[in-house]
């Protein structure tokens, strides 16, 4: 607390924000036990946040309030860790600067489980104590004579008064020691009217839900005849309190009296920071990285706005290593994901939680435990379902929940669901679920799934998702099913092109195998192999090719499909292993099994391919267009005998044409003739893309078109017309892994514009976005092992961030390129080529290692 007077501070103790005593304490300690206690300094971070103005409280007009003539009184009220302390000690401050006189005290929490201290006059001791003089000094006459040379005689003047001499010990009258109760009441309540008799005073009691029946009986005393005397008061006096919400009878008699004392006194309940306090809040930690729509995302998963739980669920984030916080206080959340967020929910807000679920009936316990096993948000039709009662029952009896507790919400937006009010309440019920009966409940957990499952089968069998879950959940009986509709899951994710969803759902379903048939498991396989691919990385099209081999000779996949998918990841990267992989491939194809129907001329298109990447632009054009056109012809005269293999006809043809245009866009000199013909090329494969609803296919084509108008006829803008309907139909269907090369072409189309432009401030900001595409392919190209891409985008970075002057982008992007292993991968003597002339170009601009070593690696690439 500090004790002011005339301008000079004599700090007898602290009394401050509970947060946390260090930058490392651990929050266990802090709300839990409340013994932490440390100076807030407003440096602005999740250890000393800033204060965040709230709606329901106006400290400037609290304050200015209080400066006026009389005796004045707040009380401050709400839940545990809401903001009462941090409130009043902010209005603390405002009062120190006017020259108030403030003696600033916090109640201890008893011991054990009592509900107050038992110690008479205790807070009242603390609190006046030493702004009398005598708080905390050794004996008798060290007392009085430190307190003589503090307040210049003050003592005597006390000390005469029986009720406050025995109080503090400072007489030696022992007819005082019997003094009454209400003679110290008395007492004080006269020695505070004379100390502001010098200057304004202030007195913050905090936490008082914990103070003696004594201290609070003196305490109501004291705000009566002070009112009755506010008046008479020469200058202003202001009491400030803070109390939890209780039904304590004591504290409930002081706030009515305040209640019948508007003028002069006021009561302030604080609730729940509200979702612009709550953003103020994340502004005033530093926050400066974290998930899109972070207040609704966190406030979903914790469920309160109560602004200590939300700190101390951020440190806990920073703890685990999902959040840091840099040498600038500035806060980032590394993870989004909120299963990993569960070992940050703050201890003390779990155990609010319980609580407020055991006091509920058994009865609604079991049927919200049953809700939270079909999920946060849960169909009322489910869970009547799951717990064999009659729907209406079910919605009568959550309607009531929801009108007696918060714990569940109906969803406006849907008649048949209810949600459960955050992710830690579906938690806490989850592992009551786990642990309340033990091995009995298990099977409950299970019987419930078994019925929701059935119910679902039977009555929405479309609903392909939930019923895999439940079947999971309902344990052996339903494993046959399990496997199924785990395909049946996958099929529709892959249908929507959820390629990580895909491989959430068949890794849930990987235990089940040895349940499995031949035929489920090869389709897994193939649906796992898709997945891999739309994912992207190097790993990843490993596993899926693998995958793919391992299907070549089932029986339940068609081989056409499987070939593609093995033929087209092997070739979409370019890369020289992978190209002699093909030719290898498809020759002991060849020898080794039958190639039937389309494929064996889909094997020969990738087989031709492949060859004419591995000879680069010195291939023999002639004899590679006469290769494709006679697979053409090949394809064309084939009869479909079902309707997958007209579909697969029409795609096959498609790659054929669209392969040729390509080739012909390479001609040193296009004349009109040619140029029309690509074009018409491009439009017939276009066309056939589309009567089959290939959408990857189509995608490829449009990239084709725009680097052909890009690198070929230099018509950017049409160019950019096509490469960003490229990139929107890949972020349509998450086939990240081709938009690298979509962010450098479009780099490109930046860059040729702003050589062009006049116009010195548009020339600018088309420098910078072709810096920014490009450095986003170079990343994305790094992330998912796109080797050629990452060659292509790097020379890109080096040329753009050279004339942006981002020094720093170049020694990040030039250590990456300096690796003697990719300019082995890549073939493109282009790439190397510009590579090399960049090097040139910063030779002299900085003092890099890794200028001389990358230039001297390239260039063995070359000439090996």
């Amino acid at each position: 607390m500090h004790y002011t007077i005339a301008g000079t501070s004599l700090v007898i103790a602290a009394v401050v924000w509970k947060l946390t005593a260090n930058k490392t304490a651990s929050l266990d300690e802090t709300t839990s036990k409340e013994i932490d206690f440390v100076n807030f300094d407003g440096e602005g971070s999740i250890y000393h946040p800033k204060w965040v103005e709230r709606k329901t409280a106006n400290i400037l007009r609290l304050t200015e309030t209080f400066s006026l003539n009389g005796f004045h009184c707040l009380m401050v009220v709400g839940e545990q860790g809401i903001g009462k302390t941090r409130f009043i000690s902010e209005i603390t401050k405002k009062l120190e600067a006017d020259n108030f006189v403030i003696t600033s005290t916090s109640c201890d929490k008893p011991p054990l489980n009592n509900e107050r201290s038992s110690e008479p006059f205790g807070l009242i001791s603390k609190s006046l104590g030493p702004l009398l003089g005598f708080g905390d000094l050794g004996l008798q006459q060290s007392k009085i004579d430190q307190s003589s040379k503090a307040f210049s005689g003050l003592e005597d003047q006390l000390a005469s008064l029986p009720g406050v001499g025995t109080l503090f010990g400072l007489s030696n009258d022992s007819d005082s020691e019997a003094a009454s109760k209400g003679q110290v009441i008395h007492d004080v309540t006269i020695a505070v009217r004379k100390k502001v008799k010098n200057s304004p005073l202030g007195i913050v009691l905090d936490d008082l839900q914990w103070a003696d029946e004594s201290s609070i009986e003196l305490l109501s005393e004291l705000i009566r005849l002070l009112n009755d005397k506010s008046e008479e008061l020469e200058n202003p006096t202001a009491l400030l309190l803070s109390v939890r919400d209780s039904n304590n009878e004591d504290i409930a008699s002081i706030r009515e009296m305040l209640k019948d004392q508007k003028h002069k006194a006021d009561e302030i309940i604080l609730d729940e920071m509200n979702k612009d306090e709550l953003e103020q809040l994340l502004v005033s930690v530093g926050l400066t990285k974290g998930p899109p729509n972070v207040v609704e995302d966190i406030h979903e998963y914790l469920g309160t706005g109560n602004p200590l739980h939300w700190l101390e669920f951020l440190r806990g984030l920073v703890r685990s290593g999902q959040a840091q916080v840099d040498d600038q206080s500035r806060l980032e959340i590394l993870v989004f994901d909120t299963n990993q967020w569960r070992s940050s929910v703050p201890p003390d807000l779990i155990s609010q939680v319980e609580a407020r679920i055991e006091s509920l009936p058994t009865e609604d316990i079991l049927l919200l435990e049953c809700a939270a096993q079909i999920g946060r948000k849960f169909s009322i039709s489910e869970l009547a379902a799951g717990v064999s009662m009659d729907r209406m029952k079910v919605l009568t009896r959550l309607r009531e929940l929801e009108d007696q507790t918060s714990v569940i919400q109906d969803q406006d937006n849907n008649d048949d669901y209810f949600s459960i009010d955050s992710e830690v309440t579906r938690d806490v019920l989850q592992n009551r679920t786990l642990k309340t009966t033990g091995k009995d409940i298990r099977e409950v957990v299970k019987e419930m799934h078994f019925l929701i499952a059935n119910n679902l089968i039977l009555n929405s069998p479309l609903q392909v998702n939930q019923i895999f879950e439940n079947c999971l959940l309902a344990g052996s009986r339903m494993q046959v099913d399990a496997i199924k509709y785990a395909i049946e899951s996958a099929r529709s994710a892959a249908n929507k092109f959820a390629w990580p969803e895909v491989i959430v759902i068949l890794n849930k379903a990987s235990h089940l195998s040895s349940t499995a048939s031949q035929e489920q498991n090869d389709q897994i396989s193939f649906l796992s192999a898709i997945a891999f691919r739309g994912v992207g990385g190097q790993e990843n099209r490993d596993q899926a090719r693998n995958l793919a081999l391992s299907l070549v000779e089932s029986q339940h996949i068609d081989l056409f499909d499987v070939l593609y998918l093995y033929l087209e990841t092997s070739f979409e990267e370019k890369q020289k292993d992978d190209l002699q992989q093909i030719v290898t491939q498809v020759e002991e194809w060849k020898k080794g099994i039958k190639l039937e129907g389309l494929s064996e001329p889909l094997s020969e298109f990738y087989r031709i391919s492949a060859e004419a990447e591995l000879m680069g632009r010195n291939r023999d054009r002639i004899a590679y267009r006469k290769g494709m056109n006679a697979v053409r012809v090949v394809v064309e005269n084939f009869t479909p005998s079902t309707d997958q293999e007209g579909i697969q006809q029409k795609r096959l043809l498609s790659f054929i044409i669209q392969s040729l245009a390509i080739d012909y866009s390479f001609e040193q000199k296009i004349d009109k003739k040619t140029e029309s013909l690509i074009e018409e090329l491009f439009s017939q494969s276009e066309e056939l893309k589309k009567e089959v609803n290939d959408l990857q296919g189509l995608a490829i084509n449009l990239g084709s078109r725009g680097s052909y108008h890009l690198f070929t006829t230099k018509k950017i803008s049409i160019a950019r017309e096509f490469l960003s309907r490229d990139l929107e139909l890949c972020e349509q269907m998450g086939t990240r892994g081709d938009m690298s090369a979509i962010y450098n072409k479009l780099s490109m189309c930046d860059w040729i514009d702003a050589n062009e432009c006049t116009d010195a401030d548009e020339k600018k900001l088309l420098q910078n976005n072709a810096l920014q595409n490009a450095e986003k392919a170079f990343r994305l190209a790094v992330e998912l092992d796109r080797e050629g891409d990452r060659a292509f985008a790097g020379f890109a970075v080096l040329e753009y961030a050279r004339i942006n002057s981002n020094w720093p982008l170049i020694d990040e992007v030039g250590k990456n390129l300096d690796d003697e292993e990719l300019w082995q991968i890549v073939l493109s003597s282009y790439a190397k080529s510009r590579v090399l002339e960049e090097c040139k170009n910063l030779k002299g601009k900085g003092e890099w290692k890794w200028l001389e070593s990358l230039q001297a690696k390239v260039s063995t690439s070359m000439d090996g």
